[in-house]
């Protein structure tokens, strides 16, 4: 018996406007193609805080903060 690997997206920006979609159908659609896990990178305090948020949601996401 084989089994699928299982992906983790180490780089993901899922709020990202360019989507133009809520945050959980991105996840979801992430989720139905193999995506495990993934973490939401912040790049600045309003991303950062974007990620936590989503991060908060959902118990495979984590968030990431930075400032760039």
């Amino acid at each position: 018996m084989t089994s699928s690997p299982m992906w983790v997206d180490t780089h993901c920006h899922v709020y990202d406007e360019a989507m133009k979609t809520d945050h959980d159908q991105v996840l979801n659609t992430a989720r139905a193609n193999g995506v495990a896990k993934m973490i939401v990178i912040g790049t600045d305090a309003t991303t950062s805080r974007q990620a936590i948020d989503i991060a908060a949601q959902h118990d495979d996401v984590w968030a990431t903060v930075g400032l760039h």
